[in-house]
């Protein structure tokens, strides 16, 4: 991965959302659902932005303030696990406008998180890949989905 690598959210297969300081990750391909909290969540946050990996490294870093050689070297760990899990890519291809990225908006909203820089850790669940991967549509014979009654009795 180089620095000047733009980095994307798999959409349509990820979808996600960050709920009192905690994002949630759904793989729709693998069934995988994922979470992170503190420092992952803003990281997160400027990744929606499709920054490139320096742009994100700078941004991070200016948001928590310090700490840059230890930001720089996480943030590319961490985004090399959500690579490794599909949950972005790296889109070189696609012509971004400038970024109007507001980091002062991103500190005001997770200003109980930033005070102080924690590896974030990726969790990891495959307990409802089942669940996840049903699809109702297209498993059905030719009666469709759902069946009438008389299936039931």
């Amino acid at each position: 991965m180089k620095d000047n690598d733009r980095i994307k959210v798999n959409y349509p297969h990820v979808v996600h959302d960050t709920i009192e300081g905690e994002t949630i990750l759904v793989n729709l391909k693998n069934g995988h659902y994922y979470s992170f909290d503190k420092s992952g969540v803003v990281i997160w946050e400027v990744i929606t932005q499709n920054q490139t990996l320096n742009e994100l490294s700078r941004i991070v870093t200016n948001i928590f303030k310090g700490q840059k050689e230890k930001v720089e070297n996480v943030i590319t760990v961490f985004v090399e696990k959500l690579i490794a899990e599909n949950l972005v890519i790296i889109d070189n291809d696609e012509i971004v406008e400038s970024s109007n990225l507001d980091v002062e908006e991103i500190k005001l909203k997770y200003k109980d998180i930033i005070s102080n820089f924690e590896d974030p850790v990726l969790h990891v669940y495959a307990d409802m890949q089942d669940v996840l991967l049903l699809d109702p549509i297209h498993d059905t014979d030719e009666k469709g989905w759902p069946s009438g009654k008389d299936e039931f009795q």
